[in-house]
């Protein structure tokens, strides 16, 4: 009995979306599928990313602090990464024994 109310529950929810979304497709279908306003603030955010990538190329501080900084900590989070790596290999390798020695007893 639960299970039939459940089901028409379900059955009204689905047809309530259906009837939303048949209802709003000719309104959809009367819009362009692109407008001018939305080209022109992509090209204003294309020209300020521009601007802003010739600044970042032309920074002397940003080649002579950020970048070396940045590939070091790079550099040791790689190292700190493989080490966490070994340790989990090595774990689970000890793992793998102690299952073959429990078969083994067993």
């Amino acid at each position: 009995m639960i299970i039939i109310i459940f089901q028409i529950i379900f059955i009204l929810a689905v047809l309530g979306i259906l009837f939303f979304i048949f209802r709003k497709i000719p309104a959809l279908l009367e819009h362009p599928r692109r407008s001018e306003k939305g080209d022109v603030i992509y090209e204003n955010i294309r020209k300020q990313l521009g601007k802003a990538k010739e600044k970042v190329e032309a920074s002397e501080f940003l080649h002579e602090t950020v970048i070396p900084k940045t590939e070091k900590f790079l550099r040791k989070s790689k190292i700190i990464l493989l080490k966490l790596d070994n340790f989990l290999a090595k774990r689970a390798d000890k793992l793998r024994e102690k299952i073959k020695k429990r078969k083994k007893i067993k």
